[in-house]
């Protein structure tokens, strides 16, 4: 009866140092890398924030664009690149400071609100879009079904990617100053 208690006990303190063990050996998701951020509630409080960041290059002359009224432009959705067609306009995204969204879904625009939370999360909501006639519109649905699915975002270095849970990007983007 005795060694059930020691037992217990060894088995905790084992238990709590593992945790610790685990929480200091985080590693970024993705294969992304992180760097220190300071946020006006980190500068408050003297700690430092990690975003995280990809490594697909920026468009233009970009030298660190802010999250919002930057143009994304999409290079990367559902795990296949993308790249714009011979006379065919961007996809794009653009997070409004008055938390407003619009952008282009590659034949229609597209406009809506979105909200940023602490933990790096991110939800779009009341998506609308024009409804002109398109020839491919099964990209455009999976764009705009990506934005309602996101729930966090890794942002920096000119790049933006939006995330469902810890799942593979649904979505990647590289600001840019101008739109062709």
């Amino acid at each position: 009866m005795k060694k059930m208690p020691i037992s217990l006990a060894v088995v905790g303190i084992c238990f709590l140092f593992a945790c610790q063990s685990a929480k200091s050996k985080k590693e970024p998701q993705n294969g992304l890398s992180t760097w220190p951020i300071q946020t006006d509630s980190a500068a408050a409080a003297n700690t430092s924030n990690e975003k995280k960041v990809d490594s697909v290059s920026p468009v233009g002359d970009t030298s660190n664009l802010p999250l919002v009224d930057t143009y994304w432009v999409l290079t990367e959705l559902g795990g296949n690149p993308y790249t714009v067609k011979t006379g065919k306009r961007e996809i794009y995204i653009r997070l409004k400071a008055d938390s407003s969204v619009e952008g282009f879904s590659g034949c229609n625009r597209i406009g809506g609100r979105y909200e940023i939370k602490t933990g790096d999360r991110i939800r779009f909501d009341k998506l609308m879009g024009t409804l002109m006639a398109c020839d491919d519109l099964k990209l455009e649905d999976l764009f705009k079904a990506s934005l309602q699915k996101a729930d966090n975002y890794n942002y920096g270095n000119n790049k933006l990617v939006l995330n469902k849970a810890r799942m593979a990007p649904l979505a990647r983007f590289v600001a840019k100053t101008s739109l062709k």
